[in-house]
Formats: structure tokens, sequence, C-alpha cells
């Protein structure tokens, strides 16, 4: 009997101790650390607005799309003063542009309704927001591969200027015809020495305008003014270079304190951008005109298809300097305050999404 109970308490040992194993081996295995997740869980959401190209895109079209809507009653007397056709002969005979501009823009709101001031805000909007958006995105970019490839620092005038030659490069040739049929539907309903008002439109709407340049000049037919349009690379050069160098002076003057992250108010951000396009502006300005008439069609014909080249001569011939810059002071009005609204707007969109969303230093 002896040997029955210590046999019996053998084996229960034995049991015992293999069930003793088996917790201690599950035991190691539940204290194993874990996979960090964490750091692995970012939303879509936040990949995608802290992406700095993405806010510079998103950004550069928002703001350019609220600069546009605000000034485009002056745009439209911008290319009617550019056109060949005379459109506001009565407005004309003022001796201070001033006088012109405010004559111009009753004559419209009269003859056309509020409809006439925003003639051509569909396709302007539509050709803004991505024009925009590729403008300060290829700047940007642009930017940054230069300072990393080229050695130079991101504040290099060469980076400035190589920058802006990109954006005068890609987005003419990106959104050129879609600026065109503004072009054409702010000249509509005018041919030179017809009455005020008898008129009547060559196009029925923006559809039949891309559909009629299409049947009428084909694929080339949307690209008239090109060429005047790369000479805007001039402007965009002088602008930028301007604009950084004169945003790090005023950066620079309005810090406090050692150490302290200088800030601009929105009076100096509209001060710096708008002063130095009016600058870049008047020095660059005959393009614009040449660029319009090149995509203008009077009486069914445009007289200036043999070229920039020819068409820089033909208005100077005809015309003298005063045609090279007729309308600039109708331009200069829009562009200064179309530019700081633009600016002021891109400044804020890119420090809100930096300061919410965690998005790196922006470029522009």
């Amino acid at each position: 009997m002896k040997k029955d109970d210590t046999s019996s308490s053998e084996v229960l040992i034995d049991i015992e101790d293999t069930s003793t194993t088996i917790v201690e081996s599950d035991i190691k295995f539940d204290t194993t650390p874990p996979i960090s997740l964490p750091d692995t869980s970012v939303t879509p959401k936040q990949s995608f607005l802290t992406n700095k190209n993405t806010v510079n895109f998103l950004a550069g079209g928002i703001s350019g799309s609220i600069a546009s809507v605000v000034t485009q009653p002056l745009d439209v007397l911008k290319t009617r003063f550019q056109s060949s056709a005379k459109i506001y002969n009565d407005a004309a005979t003022k001796q201070n542009f001033l006088l012109k501009i405010i004559d111009s823009l009753k004559i419209t709101a009269k003859t056309e309704g509020l409809h006439g001031l925003f003639r051509g805000l569909i396709p302007n909007i539509a050709g803004i927001f991505p024009s925009r958006a590729i403008y300060f995105a290829t700047y940007s970019g642009t930017k940054d591969l230069m300072s990393k490839y080229c050695g130079l620092s991101s504040d290099s005038p060469l980076v400035h200027i190589g920058s802006a030659a990109a954006c005068g490069v890609v987005v003419p040739a990106v959104m050129n015809p879609m600026f065109l049929v503004k072009t054409r539907i702010q000249l509509d309903l005018y041919k030179p020495n017809s009455s005020r008002g008898s008129n009547t439109p060559n196009y029925n709407g923006y559809m039949d305008c891309i559909s009629r340049i299409y049947r009428d000049e084909g694929v080339k037919g949307f690209y008239k003014g090109l060429t005047a349009s790369f000479l805007g690379i001039f402007e965009t050069a002088i602008y930028f270079v301007l604009y950084e160098q004169v945003k790090r002076m005023a950066l620079k003057s309005t810090s406090s304190s050692e150490g302290e992250t200088p800030k601009f108010t929105p009076l100096t951000y509209i001060t710096v951008s708008g002063g130095c396009k009016l600058v870049a502006s008047a020095i660059t300005y005959p393009h614009e005109v040449v660029r319009t008439r090149m995509r203008e069609i009077v009486d069914g014909k445009c007289r200036y298809d043999k070229g920039m080249i020819n068409a820089f001569k033909t208005i100077a011939i005809e015309e003298g300097t005063k045609g090279l810059y007729s309308g600039m002071g109708a331009h200069l009005i829009r562009v200064v305050p179309n530019t700081a609204i633009m600016f002021l707007s891109f400044e804020f969109i890119t420090h809100f999404m930096e300061k919410h969303y965690g998005t790196g230093k922006t470029t522009h």
C-alpha cells in the first residue's frame, strides 16, 4: 500500500511540474514587448495636408482665385484698353487715367449691366486656380531643387530667377488656351466703328467660343499669344527677386529681439507684394499689349497673327510708344491689389496649415 501511495505522489508531482512549466512559458510569451503602432498611425488627411508641395499647390489656387474675383472688373477694362478696338472712345478723351477708368466702369455697367463687369470670369477662374496652383508649386519645387543640386542658398537671387523662369514657362504652356478664351469673351460684343448698343455677341457662351476657335483656327488657335506670354518670364523674375529680398529685409526689421521669430502684418504683406509687382509690371508692360493683340479677333480676322516680333513692330509703327503702353493705368490699378490680395491670402493659408497640421515650412 505504501508503494502505491508513493507512486501516486510521484505522478502528482510530475503533473504539477509540467503544469508549472507551461504557465511559466505562457508568462514569458505574454511579456514580450508589443510592436509600437502609434508611430505609423497617420491618417490620410494629416498625410495629405502636411505635404509642403500640396499645401503650396492648394494655397496658390485658392489665393489666386480670391484675388481674381475681387479685381475682375479691372481685368475686363485692362483687356479692352489693350485691344486695337477703341471701345471706350468717350472715356478716352479724359486726360486723367483715373477718370478714364471710372468713366469706363460706368459705361460698362450702363450698357452691359453687372454681367459686363465680370465678363470672362468663369474661364478666368478656371484658368487662375490651376495656373496659380502650378505657379506656386513650380516656384517652390524648383527653388528646392536648385538649392539641393546646385549648392546655392535658397535666398540666392539666382535661385529666385531660375524658379521664376520655370514658372514663366510652365504656366503659360499649360494655361494659354483658357486665357485666350477669357480674352475673346471680354472683347466680345465690340467691333471698331460700330455704334455702342448695336453690336451682337459673336459667341453664344463659353462652349460656343471654344468650339468656334477649334473649328476656325484649329488647336494652334488656342496658343495664340503664347510667345508673348513667355516674355512674362522677365516680369516674374524681377518680381520674385524683389519680393524675396524686400521681404527678407522687412522681416529682419520687424524682429524686436534676438531669437524672436519675425512676423508680418497684413499691411506689410500688401505693401511689399504690391510695391514689387508695381515695379516689375511697369518695366515689362508692353508684352501684355502684344499678347492681347495676338489673341483678339476684329471683324473675323486677327491682324497680329504673323508672330510676336511683327506685332511689336506693327504697334510701334502705327501707334508709337503710347500704343505699347495702352491700358497700363488700368493694368497697374488691377495687378497691384490683385497681387497683394493673392500673396496675403497665400501667406495666411500656408501659415494656417503649418500651425494646425504641422506642414513643413513653405517656400515661395
